[in-house]
């Protein structure tokens, strides 16, 4: 699936990301909100397809850090490998 939407820059990404950083809240398997964010589509998708991916929002999700710029950084480029697997940038940040 390809995404309609096109890849934001990093800082249309900090205005627009919305409620992707639920998708990394709390431990797998203990957080409700984050657990299920993970279970969409996009993320569980793009979860199979790249190994580096689930590296990644591991350690996001280990992060009590929220508003730092090593966060954030992160935090985009999880945005930038989970844009292919969603129909739109929305579907991800809703």
């Amino acid at each position: 699936m390809a995404n309609r939407d096109r890849l934001l820059t990093f800082e249309e990404f900090e205005r627009e990301r919305n409620n992707f950083h639920l998708h990394f809240v709390g431990p797998v398997g203990k957080h409700a909100f984050g657990d299920a964010y993970r279970r969409s589509v996009p993320y569980t998708q793009c979860v199979d397809a790249d190994r580096g991916f689930a590296k990644l929002a591991a350690e996001l999700c280990e992060r009590r850090d929220f508003s730092s710029p090593e966060y954030l950084e992160k935090l985009y480029r999880a945005y930038t490998r989970m844009h292919a697997y969603a129909e739109t940038n929305w579907e991800i940040f809703e």
